[in-house]
Order: C-alpha cells, then structure tokens, then sequence
C-alpha cells in the first residue's frame, strides 16, 4: 500500500499465538504538564481480538520508560472496546471502556487523547470522531514526573 501523505504511517504486525509484537513510532517533546495527541486509525484486520485482555494502544503517553495513560482497543467479556487506562500514583491503574462506540475493521476513526499531569486532579480525556467518550479525572498522575514523550 502506498501512502501518499507524509505524516502518515503503515503499521503491520503479525498473527501470534502468544507473546508480545509491537510496532511504533514516537516523538520525543520537551517535559509537558499537559498534552493532547490526535491520530487517524484504521485497523484493517485482525478484528476481534482473541482473547479477554488482549489489546492493542493507539496513543500513549510516556514518562522515561513507564507508560502514564493509554487509548487501546481492548478485549473484555468477549468484546472489543475503545478503552483508555492512566497511571494513578500507586499500581492502580484506573481504566474505562465505551459501550457507545465499538471498534470495527475498515473504518477511519479520529482518535483526540489528552493528559494532564497533577497530584490530585490529574485527569485523561478521549475523543472518538470528535466526541468525548472516555475520562477518568481526580487521579495523582504527577508521581511519575511530566510527560516525555
């Protein structure tokens, strides 16, 4: 497949009985308190995923090698959601899934995520198709430091 813009990327992974693959790209910026990242996805196959917790991210935020917050597709009780899951200053990690809006195979979405970093008010927000459909807010996401990349 061609592409023909020049911040467009093609991303392929293979089929796996188990074990880990990743494909990426990432930007390094300079250390932000607040961040938001927009992308256009399309899966083209390999829908639904197998089984319950498997995932894939779409955007996510890093702070050193730790990742802060994430916007997945994510397989749970045998479906797959837009999901998004954000550190919470202990190993707790909150997540939500939408039931507005599921993943599907050959359709462009629109993905916004957004972070803030705070001790006590730390919140992560997700567009999908320019409405917001995920948040989690009143989290400690300060205790990794500000956003690197």
């Amino acid at each position: 497949m061609k592409l023909s813009n020049p911040y467009s990327a093609l991303f392929q992974t293979g089929g796996i009985a188990s074990g880990t693959r990743r494909s990426s790209v990432y930007e390094n910026i300079g250390p932000s308190t607040d961040i938001y990242a927009r992308g256009y996805f399309q899966i083209t196959n390999g829908l639904p995923l197998d089984d319950d917790g498997d995932r894939f991210v779409l955007i996510a935020f890093v702070v050193g090698s730790t990742t802060l917050a994430s916007f997945r597709v994510y397989h749970t009780n045998g479906v797959d959601k837009f999901n998004i899951i954000g550190y919470n200053g202990t190993t707790n990690y909150p997540s939500q899934s939408t039931d507005a809006i599921y993943p599907a195979q050959d359709r462009w979405y629109c993905i916004e995520f957004h972070a803030k970093i705070h001790n006590a008010q730390g919140e992560y927000h997700a567009w999908i198709d320019g409405t917001e459909r995920l948040s989690i807010t009143g989290v400690n996401s300060a205790v990794l430091g500000n956003i690197t990349s």
